[in-house]
């Protein structure tokens, strides 16, 4: 820089020479040359002024350039401002910046601070030789800097100080000055601190409602930025560890607490109803600094527990008092009084709640609501302030030993609110009272030889007992005080029966203690006597009848009539000749055996217990007439005589006869078959038991006997055992027997016996099987049943032929008791599980077709793979597991079963369905639903309704959300619980906020869980209609008020002299009364009282006195009246009526009932519109008509009727439009184009009225 300084000099130098050499030059070529002289030399004086002083500003630039500062960590605007900082807390020593000077050599400056405020200390170290390192200038914290930066928020801290350096060069005294601004930057090194430290308790209700907040956490911080910005957190506070479980802070920046679950003052675990809440204030420095503090929050008890009777005893203290039952006596007879003797204490309640606050405390009130008998009502009242429960009607312990009351204690301020408690009442016998049998006659019936102890009953047919039923209020339950007396006709019977007492003295019994012959006595009379063997005065009944009948019984053994089928030494007779058909009857003699006995009703059966002689299957006997017959296939033996032993038996006794059948006639040659060989072909599927017929016939035998017959048998079976087959005894037919264990390729050689009399008739003993064995050889014997029995034999010879007799079997799925897993949902169609089956006879799963018997709704099968798919998406939530029945058919029609159980598994793909309960709308709509709960105004913040939707799918989570309020003003006024969908008020409602008088609530139920991909939607609808109970909060108000009427002095007493109107916010159509009163304070109100009434039900003013005769000195009166509703509670308000009593001659005779009318017309409204109804009267005597006139109306004229005072529009009524303010007017009066606080009004200015 010095070399351009000096050049520039140089430059200015030659410049300056120049112009004074060509001035001189000019001056030459002058006229007045003199004068040019004397100006040449001035001018060369000031140019070596000023080359001198230009040297001079050389050579001080010079020396200044040696100042200049050429690197710093940060410079200013201007680039000799230096700016540094330092942090706060920065002990002494510290660098803040190094300088470089533009100098050649440090050494040659000479450097020092410059206070810029005298009282600024906090300076930098002085230059120094320490301070000056490799030629650069350190700038260092000095001890006082350190001191003032230790807290640049603190007191006496710093946020900024300057000064400024001076910089002299040595070589030419030149001095530059540098500012230099220090800045002190901020560390988070302050805690939060909480303002108030000290907070005061708070008290909340125990009613509030969850989210609202309860107080506030506030706290400073010294630091800036984030090391200032403080956020609040509640913590666990081990002193009071449930404190963070009713407590959040939502917003940690705002510190608003509010409440996280609802609070109970009567909670166990809480007795001293308080929480004491640790918050966390924390700053959001690098490194966070905490500071805590403790808020004690109290809670208020209020009325939201009903009452409970004493004593009140609990399981634990979060329990509910224990029911309390009750003991109290009365006297028989009595009829007042109260219930004496009543424990474990009189019958008293007491309110939960009890430390409500004065204004809320409430009286107990008592009712008794239930009780048994149904006459408890009648007999007994209890007192609704104390309790005590009294006689209101005579007790008789013949109509009931004992009430059971139900008594209800509820709040007086709020019926629901209430308890129950049990009374039992026990009547006691009064002394003087007589037993009484329940009837004057009692049958009873027991049968013969019924052992002693019998229970007479009393029905024929059943086995209930005969009970007899005494009452004696004088006798207690238990006690042996009583004894019936009995007689028995006929006479001498007296031991035969005897009463006993049951479970009590009312209750007895008849029992029969000797032997019962229904054949000797089929019925006794008991004349029975109830006599007290205990008491004062023991009283008797009056008799009563009891008639037993002896049912009989079958205890007499039969005889047979007539001597016939007597002994064995006296037996009947009877003979038959061989050949003899099967079923001919035996002629006996004397005839068919015949028995009887003395049994009353008695029926006979007769069977046969053997034969002598002969086997016991050789006769027949008819079972109801004894008729014997010849059974089929007997073999009689001729000359033989058969004794046959019949039994003749009633169903309970047995007797035994004897019949002797003699057998005539001979038969005796040998059977033949007609072949010697037979054949036949049988399918292996031939039934058991089936016939085999041969090609040439079944085997047959004959004999030259004349009329013989053939029975045939089995009797060996070659190469097999005995039971293989089986022969029908008289066809010959063979069968394969049950359970033949037939080998396969074997040949069978059946020997059969042939006897004389029967054909021959094989049968299959044995199930066939082909496979194992295709044919069998039969031998075959026939035997006759002659005396000595021939026989003769043949063989039949059975070809078997292959048959569909295997059914086809399942070999797919490998497992069919395991159930087959699918998910739920899918598509007609999708693949489930394939099934397979395979055939013995020889196809295996050829020609195999497959079909679905059960679970075809569901699902699908292909006749020829076997495989199974789905017709439909299935629901889980419908059908867990689904059974199916698949069946195979092979070509031969033969099938074969296979169950299975198809399991569906769940996926999430319902959405919440919301629940029917007492308050939902029908019929539901799932999953959305409708309810209506109705809640009377004014009540504080509660729960309405439960909103529960259910969620079918496995693993759903159900949250609730209000989606919408209508209208829109109820937002604040409605939430819901989150997790359990109870939606609850958040404050009072008003009945008169919102017309009509109800709210419309959205709540909607969501499914968070993870969904099915395919699922639209997750979320039901619940739509409340809140329907606000209108309370009587309002009192009427007169309408029209003050009240002036006019009445002339003549007036008749009764007159209607004008109308009071009212209105009341709370019922659009109400039922007033009205009436007068008087107040000291307002003069003459007691004498307008005494000269006017007013009709309570019409509001109707009306003179009750002569007006010229009393206080004749008095012509207006002030009236006080008053409106009161019906209530409950019952509200009234006050009003004034000035009526003025003018003179007999007075012109003014019509009088108007209000000195204002008002009514309401909407714009548009057509012509012909009511608009209002006036009234005016005649208060003349005459009582006139009145004609009523529009005298000036604002704005739009209107009409009013002749004789029938109602206010009409003429023209359509428009509000004209202001043009500056956009308001429609009518007199004065705006209605705004937003929401009007009032509707546009127009004003009659005159009404006229007069007499026509």
């Amino acid at each position: 820089m010095a070399g351009s300084t000096r050049t520039s000099f140089f430059t200015v130098q030659s410049v300056l020479v120049a112009l004074v050499m060509s001035q001189a030059v000019d001056d030459d070529n002058t006229t007045c040359r003199g004068i040019a002289m004397v100006a040449r030399k001035r001018i060369l004086k000031l140019t070596v002024v000023l080359l001198g002083l230009i040297s001079v500003l050389v050579h001080f630039a010079e020396g200044q350039d040696d100042c200049n500062i050429l690197s710093t960590s940060e410079l200013g605007q201007s680039p000799i401002e230096i700016i540094e900082s330092v942090a706060e807390t920065s002990p002494q020593g510290t660098l803040i910046d190094t300088l470089t000077f533009s100098a050649a050599s440090i050494n040659g400056l000479t450097l020092e601070y410059i206070n810029n405020d005298p009282s600024d200390d906090a300076t930098l170290l002085n230059p120094t030789s320490t301070s000056i390192v490799n030629g650069n200038l350190q700038l260092v914290l000095s001890a006082a800097g350190a001191v003032r930066v230790q807290e640049r928020d603190g007191p006496g801290g710093v946020q900024q100080f300057s000064l400024t350096l001076r910089c002299r060069v040595n070589s030419n005294g030149h001095v530059v000055f540098h500012p230099i601004r220090v800045s002190v930057s901020d560390i988070n090194d302050n805690r939060p601190i909480f303002t108030p430290a000290n907070p005061a308790p708070t008290s909340i209700s125990e009613l509030i409602a969850v989210g609202t907040t309860v107080l506030r956490a506030s706290a400073t911080d010294r630091d800036i930025g984030a090391s200032g910005n403080v956020q609040f957190f509640v913590q666990d506070n081990p002193s009071d560890p449930l404190a963070d479980d009713f407590f959040e802070i939502p917003l940690p920046a705002q510190g608003f607490i509010t409440l996280k679950t609802a609070v109970n003052y009567e909670a166990a675990d809480n007795t001293d109803h308080q929480y004491l809440l640790v918050v966390t204030a924390e700053d959001q420095g690098t490194t966070q600094l905490t500071a805590t503090q403790t808020f004690t929050i109290n809670i208020l008890d209020e009325d939201d527990l009903p009452p409970a009777f004493n004593p009140c005893v609990r399981a634990s203290l979060s329990d509910p008092c224990n029911p309390v039952t009750y003991t109290g006596q009365v006297t028989s007879g009595v009829n007042s009084g109260a219930v004496s003797d009543v424990n474990p204490e009189p019958v008293n309640a007491f309110d939960q709640d009890r430390d409500l606050q004065q204004a809320d405390q409430t009286d107990i009130k008592y009712a008794i609501v239930e009780g048994s008998p149904s006459t408890y009502a009648d007999k007994f009242q209890i007192d609704e302030n104390t309790g005590i429960v009294s006689v209101r009607q005579t007790i008789n312990r013949v109509d009931a030993a004992s009430f059971t009351l139900k008594i209800r204690a509820y709040q007086e301020d709020n019926p629901f609110r209430l308890a129950t408690a049990d009374m039992m009442i026990t009547v006691n016998p009064s002394g003087n009272e007589r037993p009484a049998f329940d009837q004057s006659n009692y049958v009873g019936y027991v049968f013969e030889n019924a052992p002693t102890g019998t229970t007479v009953r009393d029905s024929s047919s059943a086995q209930t007992p005969l009970k007899i039923m005494l009452s004696d209020p004088d006798v207690l339950d238990g006690s042996p005080a009583v004894t019936i007396d009995v007689t028995t006709q006929p006479a001498g019977n007296d031991d035969k029966f005897s009463v006993t007492q049951g479970s009590s003295t009312r209750e007895w019994y008849v029992l029969a203690n000797g032997a019962l012959d229904a054949e000797t006595t089929n019925q006794y009379t008991l004349t029975i006597t109830a006599r007290e063997t205990s008491g004062t005065n023991p009283q008797s009944s009056n008799p009563s009848v009891v008639t037993i009948n002896i049912q009989d019984v079958n205890d007499n053994t039969p005889v047979f009539n007539g001597g016939t089928a007597g002994s064995s030494a006296n037996p009947l007779t009877g003979a038959v000749s061989i050949p003899v058909a099967d079923g001919t009857s035996v002629a006996l003699t004397p005839g068919s055996p015949q028995c009887s006995d003395t049994d009353t009703g008695s029926t006979f059966s007769y069977s046969i217990d053997r034969v002598i002689n002969g086997a016991d299957n050789l006769f027949n006997i008819n079972q109801n007439t004894g008729e014997i017959t010849v059974a089929s296939g007997a073999g009689l033996t001729d000359g033989t005589v058969y004794t046959v032993v019949i039994v003749c038996s009633d169903g309970l006794n047995e007797r035994q006869g004897y019949v002797d059948i003699t057998v005539t006639g001979t038969q005796n040659r040998r059977p033949t078959f007609p072949l010697q060989q037979y054949s036949t072909r049988l399918g292996e599927e031939a039934p058991v038991n089936g016939p085999v017929t041969a090609v040439t016939g079944s085997p047959q035998c004959s004999d030259t006997d004349t009329g013989s017959t053939f029975t045939y048998s089995i009797d060996r079976v070659i190469n097999g055992a005995d039971n293989l087959f089986n022969i029908n005894q008289n066809t010959g037919e063979v069968t394969v027997a049950s359970g033949a264990g037939l080998t396969d390729g074997t040949v069978y050689t059946v020997v059969i016996v042939c006897s004389d009399g029967l054909n021959g008739e094989i049968t299959v003993r044995n199930q066939l099987d082909y496979e194992r064995t295709p044919s069998y050889t039969l031998q075959v014997l026939a035997t006759d049943n002659g005396s000595p029995p021939t026989t003769a034999t043949a063989t039949v010879q059975v070809d078997l032929t292959n048959g569909n007799d295997n059914s086809p079997t399942f070999t797919s799925p490998a497992n069919p008791n395991q159930p087959i897993e699918i998910a739920e949902g899918g598509q007609n169609g999708d693949p489930v599980q394939s099934v397979q089956a395979i055939d013995a006879d020889g196809t295996g799963s050829a020609g195999i077709t497959y079909s679905l018997l059960r679970g075809g709704d569901k699902f699908a099968i292909n006749p020829t793979t076997g495989q199974l798919t789905r017709r439909a998406p299935l629901d889980r939530d419908d059908q867990r597991e689904i059974p199916i029945t698949v069946q195979a058919q092979d070509s031969g029609g033969r099938i074969a079963l296979l169950d299975l159980t198809i399991q569906l598994s769940d996926i999430n793909n319902k959405p919440p369905v919301f629940q029917d309960n007492e308050f939902a709308r029908r019929p539901l709509s799932p999953p959305n639903a409708e309810y209506i709960v109705n809640v009377d105004e004014n009540e504080l913040a509660m729960s309405i309704i439960d909103l529960e939707a259910a969620d079918p799918d496995v693993g759903a989570s159900v949250q609730y959300t209000r989606d919408s309020v209508t209208p829109t003003t109820g937002e604040t006024l409605f939430t819901v619980n989150e997790n359990t969908g109870v939606l609850s008020t958040t404050g009072p409602l008003d009945y008169e906020d919102v017309t009509p008088a109800r709210y419309i609530v959205v709540i909607l139920a969501e499914d968070m869980a993870q969904a099915a991909p395919h699922l639209n939607t997750r979320t039901s609808t619940a739509t409340v209609t809140v329907n606000i109970q209108d309370k009587n909060d309002f009192p009427p108000t007169f309408d029209g008020t003050p009240y002036s009427f006019t009445v002339r002095e003549d007036a008749a007493i009764g007159m209607s002299i004008g109308q009071l109107q009212a209105s009341d916010a709370d019922n659009p159509q109400p039922q007033f009364t009205y009436s007068t009163y008087t107040d000291p304070a307002v003069q003459n109100s007691d004498a307008a009282a005494a000269m006017f009434a007013v009709d309570p039900m019409t509001g109707d003013v009306v003179t009750r006195r002569n007006l010229a005769s009393d206080y004749a000195n008095i012509n207006q009166f002030p009236l006080l009246v008053r409106v009161s509703d019906e209530g409950p509670p019952v509200m009234s308000s006050t009003g004034t009526v000035t009526i003025e009593v003018t003179e007999r001659g007075s012109a003014n005779a019509v009088s108007f009932t209000q000195s204002q009318f008002t009514g309401t017309v909407a714009e548009n409204a057509q012509a012909g519109t009511t608009v209002a109804f006036t009234r005016g009267i005649d208060i003349s005597p005459s009582r006139s008509n009145v004609d009523y006139t529009i005298g000036f109306f604002t704005n739009n004229p209107c009409n009013l009727r002749r004789h029938h005072r109602l206010l009409q529009g003429c023209p359509p009524c428009q509000p004209e439009r202001s043009p500056d303010t956009g308001d429609h007017t009518g007199t004065g009066l705006r209605e705004h184009q937003t929401v009007p606080p009032d509707p546009p009004s127009f004003t009659l200015r005159n009404l006229w009225y007069h007499r026509p």
